[in-house]
């Protein structure tokens, strides 16, 4: 078992408060023959950089790739190019204890440089990966029992353990419990899919959890789209095709809970949570971060809707794409629908909506959208916003007569009968929201006007 190499990818962007706990925890392994790849996905915290080239110096398992800024997506790709053998690397020189490599030939993600302090080169030999978030951490024994337990299947999946820093939260049963695994078993794609359905499923992102045969993924092409909940696609793609996958139903990943982390984009959304990247299109939503969140998922939900049907064209029989249907698919197309309520498409997702309209029409989903679209919402979402800074407050008479004159025709619209679309429930959900109720006392004012 100890031939066995394992590769941990850890994508940085301004964690250097969580990062050295994180790559403690990963060289405290009680599993030793790793290769730790860190990936510096553009953070504008310079101790990041400094703290990463820093393990790099003292510990040979550790290399180093520094690129743009382009998403978690994006730094993980990095890793997973670099352990699949894709990456020809260039030598340029010997800065200090490090050597400095570039990619040559072609670039996707734009690595600006590759750190070792291995003078032989960056080749990697890794049999296994598996995935960590530098605010997070690992227990102790978290990779030996993998590797243990891995066997001849594709995949191991196990659970991790909420870690609440300085934020409220209560604790809720992760996705294993929900799937109720209580013993270590080895199970198909087919049957993961049935559970999923017994369950209601409607989301998998299982990113970080796993441990992945690099064979496995070399062979599946999988890669992480460049999209908000680019997790659950690459969690749904990456079980849709194993032959097995090896249940191990024990907390060994810390999933830290903090304010503006990644995942927090979203629910309370400020300004300063909203990623570098799309800062500059946030203009295109009259200054409403909430609406720039919800814009960016549902155009996630319709990128990844795309490549699950492509897919299933080209290699679901029939049971499968049923059970796809009853777990992630509606799910998915409830939010890529979302997208017709906007006027504007700044990052081009409309290009994904006609299969996604064509598969909402026969499954009679768009009651979500519909709410969204209304005017009441659209007012009441902006209102809010208003108040969230003192220049959103002075431009919300702008931005309140901006809305009124695009929305105006669907006043009312989410008080018509809804009752017949698959996700009704959703859009009530939206209708008891402080933005739609608010929304509607103000176009009612309005109307009457």
């Amino acid at each position: 078992m100890k031939n066995k190499r394992v590769a941990v990818i850890v994508p940085i962007y301004n964690t250097s408060r969580y990062l050295r706990e994180c790559l403690d925890s990963i060289v405290c392994q009680t599993y030793q023959n790793l290769e730790v790849v860190l990936v510096d996905d553009g953070s504008t915290e310079e101790e990041c950089l400094e703290i990463a080239k820093e393990y790099v110096e003292r510990d040979f398992r550790f290399v180093l790739f520094a690129k743009d800024n382009g998403g978690q997506g994006s730094a993980r790709n990095v890793g997973i190019e670099y352990c699949l053998g894709n990456y020809e690397l260039e030598y340029l020189c010997k800065s200090g204890n490090l050597i400095e490599y570039k990619i040559k030939g072609e670039n996707l993600y734009r690595v600006n440089k590759a750190y070792s302090s291995n003078e032989i080169g960056l080749n990697s030999k890794a049999d296994y990966l598996m995935f960590v978030d530098s605010d997070d951490f690992l227990e102790v024994d978290c990779i030996w029992k993998c590797v243990e337990n891995m066997g001849d299947s594709d995949v191991v999946w196990f659970d991790f353990r909420r870690f609440y820093d300085g934020v409220e939260g209560r604790e809720e049963a992760t996705d294993m419990e929900q799937y109720g695994c209580k013993e270590t078993q080895k199970i198909s794609a087919k049957e993961w899919l049935q559970r999923s359905k017994e369950i209601s499923k409607k989301s998998f992102a299982s990113g970080c959890f796993v441990m992945i045969d690099c064979a496995y993924l070399r062979e599946i092409h999988l890669r992480f789209l460049h999209c908000h909940g680019e997790d659950n696609h690459f969690g749904i793609m990456l079980f849709l095709q194993a032959k097995s996958i090896v249940i191990l139903p024990q907390k060994l990943y810390c999933y830290r809970i903090r304010a503006n982390s990644t995942i927090n984009y979203g629910g309370k959304t400020s300004i300063e949570a909203i990623p570098r990247r799309l800062q500059g299109i946030l203009d295109d939503f009259c200054g409403n971060p909430m609406m720039l969140q919800k814009y960016y998922r549902a155009g996630g939900a319709a990128e990844m809707l795309e490549s699950i049907f492509k897919f299933i064209d080209k290699s679901c029989d029939k049971e499968t794409r049923s059970l796809l249907e009853a777990t992630f698919l509606n799910r998915l197309c409830m939010l890529a629908m979302n997208l017709k309520s906007f006027f504007v498409d700044p990052l081009g997702y409309k290009k994904f909506l006609p299969r996604t309209e064509k598969y909402a029409k026969g499954h009679s989903i768009g009651a979500y959208m519909l709410v969204h679209s209304s005017l009441e919402y659209q007012l009441g979402s902006a209102i809010i916003a208003g108040f969230k800074s003192i220049w959103n407050f002075l431009k919300m008479p702008y931005v309140l007569f901006k809305i009124f004159k695009k929305y105006k025709k669907n006043v009312g619209i989410g008080e018509s009968n809804l009752s017949f679309y698959l996700d009704y429930k959703e859009a009530l959900k939206l209708k008891r929201h402080l933005s739609y109720r608010i929304g509607r006392k103000i176009a009612r004012v309005l109307v009457l006007l």
